[in-house]
């Protein structure tokens, strides 16, 4: 199928499907719902005892899907007036799919559901489609309307598939700040010598998340009335930001693919980062983020660190491992001091506001490393001074640290 028929074979499915479910030899109702992004089955009375893990296929119109998901509850309706009661199961869809589906190595298509429909414009500009290769398999990321789409270009394994988009959406999330991982379609994309055509696969995933910090922005319009209309302006003109690149993100993704330690630092940055986290639960996970950077980039530049690097106090220990990455400027080493205060518990008089700047500070410089690691020469937005001032310090330009440089050199416009 064409990309726009796959879609509107989505919005099918995101409606209410009414019909009946084929349940150990039997018909009885059945009807599948989407309630707040989870998709919910209800089936009519049966006999038997359902499993909690129940079965069943589904069949409604001139279409069939098998069923998995799990039994969360056996409820009553019951109308006063018209003088009847009906008892039925409800759960959760776990997965469905089409009765051609196989998951043998094939072209496959992916869809994720965003809440922007200019998801990809935003951080890559007026790009169209993103050709990116991970271990060696040519993918395509592309969006239609609300839908992110990952392709595989080429005849791969469906779990490598999915590992592969995985990575991508980590890396995504990472610099857009919204998670994408409730739930994906997928469909095998036919080909002469495939299987037959509209064979897809639904899974329900963990919870994503969005926030409304972001790693980078091109267009600075959106923070006018933070920046200015001047300074808005004048980076718009000069073409001061730039967008993020295919080699950025690819770089990103291939990290979490073979660094586990990388994997863990930004699914965790990208889960407490989602709007509805506290305060404290953000704080603490970023100083989490930012130790388990230090560790993971210490083994990459230990020969260039000083010989009494293992005897220096933890927090010298924090700058001169960043600093091989990237310039550390003397604000960001006092936000590193705080680790241990945080990390220990001892947080009596850190409270409201001053928890806002100091997790405005640790995202900022979380930001500052990974994306100059990942090799992106561009500008991050430092979210303190941004909201903080002065307004001209509101986005950091990257400069490798000494590692790469010999130097240590902070610019910022």
């Amino acid at each position: 199928m064409r990309v726009d028929q796959e879609i509107a074979q989505l919005e099918l499915f995101n409606s209410t499907l009414d019909g009946q479910a084929k349940f150990k030899g039997k018909h009885i109702g059945a009807e599948i719902e989407r309630v707040d992004g989870r998709r919910i089955f209800r089936l009519g009375t049966i006999n038997d005892s359902l499993s909690e893990e129940p079965g069943f296929t589904f069949e409604a119109g001139d279409f069939s899907i098998k069923v998995a998901g799990r039994t969360t509850a056996q409820r009553n309706t019951v109308d006063v007036r018209e003088g009847w009661a009906s008892r039925y199961t409800e759960g959760i869809v776990e997965e469905f799919r089409s009765a051609n589906w196989t998951s043998r190595p094939g072209c496959f298509r992916s869809y994720y559901l965003s809440r922007s429909n200019q998801l990809l414009y935003q951080l890559f500009g007026n790009i169209g489609a993103l050709d990116i290769c991970l271990k060696g398999v040519n993918l395509r990321l592309v969006q239609e309307d609300h839908y992110i789409i990952v392709a595989a270009l080429v005849p791969v394994a469906y779990e490598v598939f999915n590992e592969l988009s995985y990575a991508l959406l980590v890396a995504l999330g990472f610099v857009s700040g919204e998670f994408l991982q409730n739930e994906v379609f997928s469909f095998r994309v036919k080909t002469a010598k495939s299987h037959p055509g509209n064979s897809f696969h639904y899974r329900s995933l963990r919870k994503g998340g969005s926030s409304v910090y972001q790693a980078i922005v091109w267009i600075p319009f959106g923070y006018e009335e933070m920046i200015g209309r001047p300074l808005a302006e004048k980076l718009y003109k000069n073409k001061t930001l730039i967008p993020l690149d295919i080699p950025t993100i690819t770089e990103l993704a291939r990290q979490v693919l073979d660094d586990h330690h990388i994997k863990y630092a930004l699914v965790l940055l990208n889960d407490a980062n989602e709007s509805s986290q506290s305060l404290l639960i953000r704080n603490n996970c970023f100083f989490i983020v930012m130790e388990v950077l230090r560790k993971t980039y210490y083994e990459q530049v230990k020969d260039q660190l000083p010989k009494d690097y293992s005897n220096r106090p933890h927090l010298q220990k924090f700058r001169n491992v960043f600093e091989a990455i990237a310039p550390i400027t003397d604000q960001e080493a006092e936000l590193l001091a705080l680790r241990n205060t945080f990390m220990h518990g001892d947080i009596r008089n850190i409270e409201g506001e001053e928890m806002m700047r100091i997790m405005h500070r640790q995202l900022s410089l979380i930001y500052k490393l990974v994306l100059t690691h990942a090799g992106f020469r561009g500008y991050t937005i430092d979210h303190y001074f941004l909201r903080h001032g002065p307004a001209k310090k509101a986005f950091t330009k990257l400069i490798p640290g000494f590692a790469k440089l010999g130097v240590s050199i902070t610019e910022i416009i």
